[in-house]
């Protein structure tokens, strides 16, 4: 276990904590600003488990990475800091539900700003139809008659239509690496939003996109983690693992098949 050492928060997490804070402390109901009109800070940065041995809620188990992690940050006026030193009543749980709410009521303002400035942007976007299955078919050896193949298409061109097409390309290019990486029981968002460069802001946005549109489900208490589950559609099939076994035996990326929505690739 390493010794406890208070570091540094680092630069782009300061952000993505102001970005998603909509300059407001997150304590219910408190429209306190976090920077005032000269842009000067007169919140507070606040830890949910402190960050050294004899602050409020010491986690000896973290990390002194997992300390200074957006996860266990937000921003609070004085007085709600001084306020929440009260353990007893704010406990951890407590403090993340505080934080995940004001967090999401910005972040999903947010998010509609963006689909609304990219709306016309989506609809241009080119795609294609699947019209038999008959390449998938083979590779996976469903040993589906042509006429069943047929019953199945609408489905997968439904997809397209009713998801992938309302997604904005940098939240489908997120969620090909989630089919990707999806081994096990559950998928790491930290791991995703590494691999893929993306921000804390850029992977909650994505997520609540990814959610809007029913391609996962909202994630569990450890807000890092989703079950690999949210992949099964349409009666349990889960669909998005033949998908991703399609991809891994022809050779065809999903890049192809879900960023840029060829779906033509399964016939």
């Amino acid at each position: 276990m390493e010794e406890p050492k208070r570091l540094a928060i680092r630069k782009d997490v300061l952000r993505d904590l102001y970005l998603l804070s909509g300059n407001r402390c997150a304590f219910p109901e408190c429209t306190r600003s976090i920077l005032n009109g000269s842009g000067n800070l007169v919140g507070q940065v606040c830890h949910i488990e402190a960050a050294m041995p004899g602050g409020e809620r010491f986690n000896p188990n973290q990390t002194n990475e997992d300390r200074r992690a957006f996860s266990n940050l937000m921003l609070l006026c004085y007085d709600h800091h001084i306020e929440t030193n009260n353990v007893n009543k704010y406990t951890v749980e407590i403090l993340r539900e505080m934080k995940r709410s004001h967090e999401k009521k910005f972040s999903d303002a947010a998010e509609k700003l963006f689909e609304s400035t990219v709306s016309d942007m989506t609809l241009l976007q080119e795609f294609e139809y699947c019209s038999n299955l008959n390449s998938i078919n083979k590779v996976l050896e469903w040993g589906n008659t042509e006429s069943e193949l047929l019953e199945v298409v609408p489905l997968f061109n439904s997809l397209l239509d009713k998801r992938l097409r309302k997604l904005t390309p940098n939240t489908r290019s997120i969620f090909s690496v989630m089919v990707a990486r999806s081994e096990g029981s559950e998928i790491n968002l930290n791991e995703i939003r590494d691999v893929t460069g993306s921000s804390q802001s850029e992977m909650v946005n994505a997520v609540a996109m990814l959610e809007r549109y029913g391609l996962i489900t909202e994630p569990e208490e450890n807000e890092y983690l989703i079950p690999v589950t949210y992949f099964q559609e349409y009666d349990m099939w889960d669909m998005w693992y033949e998908i991703k076994k399609y991809s891994e035996q022809s050779s065809i990326s999903l890049k192809n098949i879900i960023e840029d929505m060829q779906f033509s690739l399964f016939d």
